[in-house]
């Protein structure tokens, strides 16, 4: 896709729901979601948490639609265009809410995930499609972000892909068994999260650009002395 500003939202494992079952999700139902939307957080591609928004869900959807129908970014949507891309996002809120509510990550790609799914799953393929397209086209521009950086796994051998965002979910988690919070963190805890893994990502990528060879069970070490060093 060629003009958007908001495909930045992303867990995979999926069970799309409907979008009849999204249509009927009206009154006391939405402001149950949006009291639950509250307690969670996105994990970035650079590792940073920001708060879990529909609104964010809502933009990048309507800005697929409007890329593949051609529409300008200044035109008004049509009314009925418009209840399909809130249904939508209804749906794809509803599913997020009930991965996170058993203690799954939201992750920004785990929510373009199922972004595309739920497009797929009511229809809209040609959306999906060029919406796919749009996310690849990004990943390839994205030359020097951390996640082109290589960790090897346990074996020593094998190469993978650092992610910066299991960094800071691992981070967040420990805070949160340690303060025994079950609801939203606060915003401490999230200021105290992005810090610590700006901290060790940007210690990560300096010693692979000098480089120096990753290792999981080494990051893992760091993380903890970081913890550690926290209490």
């Amino acid at each position: 896709m060629k003009k958007q500003t908001n495909h930045d939202m992303t867990t995979s494992f999926l069970d799309p729901v409907s979008l009849m079952e999204a249509s009927q999700e009206k009154g006391v139902a939405r402001k149950n979601i949006s009291s639950k939307e509250a307690q969670y957080t996105v994990v970035k591609r650079n590792g940073t948490l920001v708060p879990f928004k529909r609104e964010r869900i809502f933009r990048a959807i309507e800005a697929a639609f409007r890329d593949t129908k051609n529409i300008a970014e200044a035109a008004v949507l049509d009314k009925d265009l418009e209840a399909v891309i809130d249904q939508i996002t209804g749906s794809v809120v509803k599913q997020l809410l009930n991965l996170a509510s058993k203690g799954a990550c939201l992750t920004v790609e785990g929510i373009q995930d199922v972004v595309e799914v739920t497009l797929m799953k009511n229809g809209y393929h040609d959306v999906a499609r060029d919406y796919i397209i749009y996310r690849d086209s990004r990943k390839a521009t994205r030359k020097e972000t951390p996640q082109n950086v290589k960790i090897y796994r346990r074996d020593k051998t094998t190469p993978t892909r650092f992610n910066p965002m299991k960094i800071a979910s691992s981070i967040e988690r420990a805070f949160r068994r340690a303060r025994n919070i079950e609801e939203q963190s606060p915003d401490e805890v999230v200021d105290a999260v992005n810090v610590l893994t700006k901290k060790i990502v940007d210690e990560m990528i300096y010693l692979s650009s000098q480089g120096e060879a990753l290792y999981i069970d080494a990051v893992e070490d760091r993380i903890e002395r970081e913890l550690m060093s926290e209490k």
